[in-house]
């Protein structure tokens, strides 16, 4: 799926998984498109905001291309 017309993508899924959408997140998302990812980090992108784990919920990374 072309991700350019996008401006918001959350993700619920394993580092594996996210290390896959990396390459294409930067390639077709455009400036100031946001990821928030549940529980795990998108290794290689650098957060804007993290909200630690609290109460059972695992923490939420926020980024912004």
């Amino acid at each position: 799926e072309d991700l350019s017309d996008t401006d918001l993508i959350i993700c619920y899924l394993l580092p594996r998984s996210l290390a896959k959408y990396k390459k294409k997140f930067e390639k077709e998302l455009k400036k100031g498109s946001r990821i928030i990812s549940y529980a795990f980090s998108i290794k290689g992108l650098e957060p804007k905001k993290v909200i630690a784990k609290e109460k059972g919920i695992s923490k939420i990374i926020l980024y912004e291309i």
